[in-house]
């Protein structure tokens, strides 16, 4: 059997591509502790592109929801590049789009990896070697070694928890402001709609590396509910009862985990927010005539 792909991550130079910086914080501080210590960053598509045409990267790591240029542009982008070192970079996109269509979007994009939030040191670093590997030629990082890092990055991700409690907090803060806006104005705030699927979305990615599974799936659930209105004006206002109730329900199940810090899965008390939310959930595709 062929030895496993080698190669030394201090040799590498990567390249991180996200919006949100507590993710771009996240994916740099697991990259650091495997030991690859340059790490540049970029806020969204075009800021890589600029600073890709400035160096060469071994890798790049992207987000597919970024604004003005998103993840899956950016890609097509790269592989459009009439130089051939910035053309034939290896990506791994790192996103919380997580359906089957996403997935063959980006592969017929040109990315060499996918891999969804929320994320792992494990799963990061077994899904980046064999594409950081491309082209290099060095010594092999062994299984011992390997595992003292993600230990590490893992302890780096425990550290960082303490912190992300505010930013959940926060986050959930801002989730509860625009639907109270969203209902004070009758729905009729269409910015808003795609701030709160964001916001949702930066949730559903980033809580469950710090221990949140519980948060990660009620974002889930809200992102599902805004994903089927927020560019729709006429079914927001169909049955816009049962929306509301999905809404309420799941942004109120998000402020109870940052208040009350339930991290894990909330055991039964979290289990029975989630039948809740996927009961109303069932009630508006219904209403909807959306199947299950």
């Amino acid at each position: 059997m062929a030895d496993p792909v080698a190669f030394d991550p201090s040799l590498l130079r990567g390249l991180v591509v996200d919006d949100n910086p507590q993710m771009r914080e996240i994916v740099r501080s697991i990259l650091r502790a495997f030991g690859v210590d340059d790490v540049t960053v970029a806020v969204d598509g075009s800021d890589a592109l600029a600073k890709m045409e400035d160096g060469r990267f071994d890798f790049v790591i992207c987000d597919w929801l970024m604004a003005p240029m998103d993840g899956l542009t950016f890609v097509r982008r790269v592989r459009a590049n009439p130089a051939p070192a910035v053309r034939a970079t290896p990506v791994l996109m790192l996103t919380a789009q997580a359906g089957r269509q996403n997935v063959i979007d980006a592969r017929a994009a040109g990315v060499d990896g996918y891999l969804a939030k929320p994320v792992s040191s494990a799963q990061l670093w077994a899904r980046l070697q064999p594409i950081a590997a491309k082209g290099i030629s060095a010594r092999r990082l062994d299984e011992t070694a390997s595992s003292r890092a993600i230990a590490a990055a893992d302890g780096g991700l425990t550290h960082m928890a303490v912190a992300y409690r505010e930013v959940l907090r926060l986050d959930c803060e801002d989730l509860s402001r625009g639907l109270a806006l969203l209902l004070l104005s009758d729905w009729n705030r269409p910015g808003m709609w795609e701030t709160l699927f964001k916001k949702a979305h930066d949730v559903k990615g980033q809580a469950g590396s710090f221990g949140y599974t519980l948060a990660t799936d009620v974002a889930g659930r809200l992102c599902d509910s805004l994903r089927c209105v927020r560019e729709d004006f006429a079914r927001r206002n169909t049955r816009a009862a049962v929306l509301k109730k999905v809404l309420e329900a799941s942004v109120g199940a998000l402020e109870l985990v940052a208040r009350e810090n339930m991290t894990g899965d909330g055991g039964a008390e979290g289990r029975e927010l989630l039948m809740q939310i996927d009961g109303n959930l069932q009630d508006l595709r219904a209403a909807w005539g959306i199947p299950a």
